[in-house]
């Protein structure tokens, strides 16, 4: 809710949303923006043509994230684009930390990408990518360093609240998104 919120904010004021969630949806129809609650694998919730459709940090949560993508793309106005965005098996940080690579998230995320993935992805759904890159991500690595730590020492309490190392892992992130294996996955893709 907090990307359409900011959307609405910035003057956009066709927007349309939707959530597994009850209390998301409730929260989100307070702003006035139309969301309605459905499983995009399941059903397509709008019968509308959009410009854009986003799906920020949730393609890895489905079970057939190309059947949603395929899906999505039908429902693209001509010139339309979907943008993605997810955590980056790539990322040097997941090649770090390993099973404690915040990235992982099991059993939240079914699926993790890869930048080629993503590409090969879209070419079988039949989109053009436009855009494909990492993102700079310092919080995905103080998350994983206190998941390490937590694996370690879990009586210890470890403060769960990542501002410090994420200070600390910033140069990282930084060289790693310098690189291209920062800890996100940003794609454009377009019909």
């Amino acid at each position: 809710g907090t990307l359409m919120r900011e959307l609405k904010r910035r003057g956009f004021s066709r927007l349309a949303g939707c959530d597994f969630s009850s209390h998301a949806c409730d929260a989100l129809r307070q702003t006035g923006i139309k969301v309605v609650q459905a499983n995009i694998e399941e059903n397509f919730p709008f019968a509308d043509t959009f410009d854009a459709i986003i799906f920020d940090n949730v393609i890895e949560h489905l079970r057939d994230p190309l059947g949603a993508l395929t899906t999505s793309a039908r429902h693209l106005a001509s010139g339309g684009r979907i943008i993605l965005t997810m955590p980056n098996a790539r990322a040097w940080d997941a090649k770090i930390f390993g099973r404690y690579w915040a990235g992982l998230q099991a059993t939240r995320h079914i699926h993790i990408f890869a930048p080629e993935s993503i590409a090969r992805g879209a070419e079988r759904c039949g989109l053009t990518v436009r855009t494909l890159h990492s993102l700079f991500d310092p919080a995905q690595w103080a998350f994983s360093f206190l998941n390490f730590l937590h694996s370690r020492f879990p009586a210890s309490g470890a403060v769960r609240i990542p501002a410090l190392p994420t200070l600390a892992f910033t140069p990282l992130a930084i060289a790693a998104q310098w690189y291209g294996k920062g800890g996100g996955i940003f794609a454009v893709l377009y019909k």
